[in-house]
């Protein structure tokens, strides 16, 4: 028979384990995956942005109460900006409000110049 000490060892380093792989961060593919539907929005093709880029932000936003994990979604768009063309990045603050997001938050206009570690 298990001796019930290490049951219960057990569950919590599996608690442990699984808690710090829910908190990380988004992978930069996630990442870009989730914002690029927003592209034709930003590069004002699209009047609003659609559907699935509302979807992707919000899966972003998800990520947006650590520090850590702000910047590290920063830090994977950043050199994908240089990468897509004319995007008019001042519009990315309005995201939220335009998605129907009513979590208070300010998108940072994320350009090559943006300094991610603040």
């Amino acid at each position: 028979m298990v001796h019930p000490a290490r049951v219960l060892g057990l569950a919590i380093v599996i608690l442990l384990v699984s808690g710090s792989a829910l908190g990380s961060p988004p992978s930069c593919e996630d990442v870009i995956n989730e914002m690029s539907p927003c592209l034709r929005y930003l590069m004002q093709r699209e009047f609003q942005p659609s559907d699935t880029c509302c979807n992707g932000l919000k899966y972003i936003i998800g990520y947006f109460d650590q520090k850590e994990d702000r910047q590290a979604i920063c830090e994977c768009l950043k050199p994908a900006a240089s990468m897509v063309g004319t995007v008019d990045y001042s519009i990315i603050a309005a995201l939220p409000k335009y998605c129907g997001i009513s979590r208070r938050l300010t998108l940072p206009p994320i350009s090559m110049d943006i300094d991610c570690s603040r």
